[in-house]
Formats: C-alpha cells, sequence, structure tokens
C-alpha cells in the first residue's frame, strides 16, 4: 500500500459505513431498562400461577383424601372446617347433611345445607342441595319455604336434569298441600291445590321425560288421583281403581262373556273334542270290572198312606 510520507497505515480510514436504525431497533434501544423490567414481571407471574396452581391442587387433593376416609359425622365435620371453600369440603356437608337427617336430626341436617348454600355457590351440586333442603322443608310442613327452594333450582342456568326434577317435586309439593289440606277439613284448598298439581302434570307430559322421571309422576299422580277421584281424567281414575285393588289384595272380577259358548246344532255330530272340553276338571272314572252274579233286587218299602214318596223311611 502507497502512502504519503509523515503518515502511518493505522490513521488513513479504509471506508466510511453509515448505519440507520430500524424503528424496532430504536425503540429497543430507547427503552431497554423498561423492557427488561417488564420482562422480569412476567416472569414473576408466571412462577407466582403455576406455584398457586400446584399448592391449589395439592389442597384439593389433601381435601379429597380427607372426606373419602371420612367415615363419621365428626371426621365429615372436621373435614369441612379443614378445608374451608374446597369441593371436597362442600361435598362432606352434603354427606353430613344426609347422615345428620339418616339419623333424624333435621335441625342441624337443614344447617349444614344452609352453610353449603351460603358457601359453595360454585360447587357442582349447588341446585340439588336446594332440592333436598325443599324436602326437608315439606317434610317439616314449612310448604312456602320448600317452594321457594324449588323455584330457586329452575331456570335456564340451572342443569336440566335438576330443573326437570325441581319441577317435578314441585308438582308433588302441590299434592302434600292437598292432603295437609284435606286432613285440615278445608276443601276449597284442596280444590285449588289440586288444580295447580294437575296443571303441573299437564305441563311436565309435554316435555321430554326420562324412565326415572317418568316413573315418579306416576307415582304422584296415582297419589293425586286416590285424593280427588276424576281430577285427571277417566283413564287415570281406572288406574287408581286398579292400584286399590292391588293394595288391598282382592283384584278386580272380570266380567262374563257376553256371548254363551256355541253349541252343535241339532243332529249334529258332537266332537270328541268338545265333549271332553265340556267338563274339564272331571276325570273319567274306571270301568267297573264284570261280574257274573245276577243283580241284586231292588228293595222297595210300601208307602203309607198320606206319607210323602219324596222322604225315604230308611233308618
Amino acid at each position: 500500500m502507497d502512502t504519503k510520507p509523515g503518515t502511518s497505515p493505522a490513521s488513513v480510514p479504509v471506508a466510511a459505513i453509515e448505519h440507520d436504525y430500524s424503528k424496532l431497533e430504536r425503540f429497543v434501544e430507547d427503552h431497554k431498562k423498561s423492557l427488561l423490567f417488564a420482562l422480569v414481571v412476567v416472569l414473576l407471574v408466571i412462577s407466582t400461577f403455576f406455584i398457586y396452581q400446584f399448592f391449589r391442587y395439592k389442597g384439593e387433593s389433601d381435601a379429597a383424601r380427607a372426606f373419602t376416609s371420612a367415615g363419621t359425622v365428626d371426621a365429615l365435620r372436621k373435614t369441612a372446617a379443614d378445608f374451608p371453600g374446597k369441593v371436597a369440603a362442600g361435598s362432606a356437608l352434603l354427606e353430613l347433611a344426609d347422615r345428620l337427617w339418616a339419623e333424624e336430626k333435621p335441625a342441624e341436617s337443614r344447617e349444614a345445607l344452609q352453610t353449603f348454600l351460603s358457601s359453595y355457590s360454585s360447587h357442582p351440586r349447588y341446585h340439588a342441595a336446594y332440592l333436598a333442603l325443599a324436602l326437608q322443608c315439606q317434610a317439616a310442613g314449612d310448604f312456602d319455604e320448600a317452594d321457594e327452594n324449588l323455584r330457586r333450582a329452575m331456570g335456564s342456568e340451572v342443569p336440566p336434569d335438576i330443573d326437570q326434577l325441581a319441577r317435578i317435586q314441585l308438582a308433588g309439593l302441590w299434592v302434600a298441600r292437598a292432603v295437609h289440606a284435606r286432613d285440615s277439613g278445608d276443601s276449597e284448598a284442596v280444590a285449588q291445590f289440586v288444580r295447580e298439581a294437575a296443571s303441573s302434570y299437564d305441563q311436565l307430559a309435554a316435555g321430554p321425560l326420562s324412565p326415572y322421571h317418568e316413573a315418579m309422576i306416576e307415582d304422584q299422580r296415582l297419589r293425586l288421583n286416590l285424593i280427588a277421584p276424576g281430577a285427571l281424567g277417566d283413564e287415570e281414575e281406572e288406574e287408581t281403581e286398579a292400584a286399590r285393588a292391588e293394595e288391598s289384595g282382592t283384584a278386580p272380577q272380570s266380567p262374563e262373556p257376553a256371548t254363551a259358548p256355541l253349541q252343535p246344532a241339532a243332529g249334529e255330530p258332537v266332537p270328541e273334542d268338545a265333549e271332553a272340553a265340556e267338563s274339564p276338571l272331571e276325570t273319567p272314572l274306571p270301568p267297573e270290572p264284570e261280574s257274573d252274579a245276577p243283580p241284586a233286587a231292588e228293595e222297595t218299602s210300601p208307602v203309607e198312606p198320606g206319607a210323602n214318596p219324596a222322604v225315604s223311611t230308611e233308618h
């Protein structure tokens, strides 16, 4: 390389290159510290989420393990108290309500259901608890409260099977009210409740029903027709009469045939099968052995004057 005298090669410029930053590069260069801080925050959020999910899953697992191993009322109470808010704790309260009801402690059972309904609105069996509470209120004679609980288990936000079951129970509640009014001697209330129940059954019959729900409705309709015969029509009344006869152990007598069995015409031979059919219960007697002895003479007794010839005088 030729250089001028008095200059060194390092001081001679090779080339002048101009570099223009893109918009992205300029943005990164200008906000480098802010972007680094945001990245740290995102990593913290993600790690916090996974830690939360881990402990949440662990808590649900521990609660489920405690619930499955709880075999007594006290153990169910402890599970519900130790794991508040967990799905298994809500299930423990429902199981506790069932156990207390079976032990004939309705007040404590209702309290457990009310605690569940106030604290576990996201539980999968939340609306089903209203059905259980309604049945307890109905058994205690609190028909108005039972009605309110059943209507809370209805609606578009309720699972379809729970909604349908609540409507069936509401129709049964009208039947229970009719029974209570009948026992109280209030005939006007009986008529009103019977109309409400019949209307409810007509609405239920218009929609699709599962075999289980159809059996429930049939049982309630028969009960209603026993209270008010003819309220559901002639068919239901006939079915109710058959149910009454079955319960009493006396089957309804079948009517006699309208026409007598056909007889052969005069002079027409009678088939052997027909002769046998005339007396199906009679067993033919074996023939008597023939005897060579002459037949015994019949003894006749003289009839006294003025005596009745149809009455034998032999002793």
